[in-house]
């Protein structure tokens, strides 16, 4: 097989089709004999569980906190929220790492 980077692969289908044409060692002599398919199998560890517990957890969790969301709603109407711009420019700075 050549990987040519403005070709792809070459030879790839050639290959493929001698490995399909070709038979595994000790098949000739089991003609009719069909074996029973190879069952693959996983076990998940206590560990694995418990991540999927906890990824359903926050799957099920509220993306929006409802109640802080009609709380800065109220204090925006009735005018008493506070922005503090030396606050907001200093965590802008340290999420840039300055």
């Amino acid at each position: 097989m050549i990987i040519d980077p403005k070709a792809g692969l070459t030879g790839l289908s050639s290959q493929q089709s001698q490995r399909a044409s070709q038979k595994p060692e000790g098949e000739s002599g089991k003609a009719g004999k069909t074996d029973a398919p190879k069952l693959d199998s996983v076990q998940l560890s206590d560990q694995a569980h418990s991540l999927k517990r906890l990824e359903d957890n926050i799957a099920a969790a509220p993306a929006v906190n409802e109640d802080k969301v009609a709380a800065l709603r109220a204090a925006i109407a009735d005018g008493s929220y506070q922005i503090n711009a030396n606050s907001i420019a200093e965590k802008m700075l340290a999420s840039e790492g300055i």
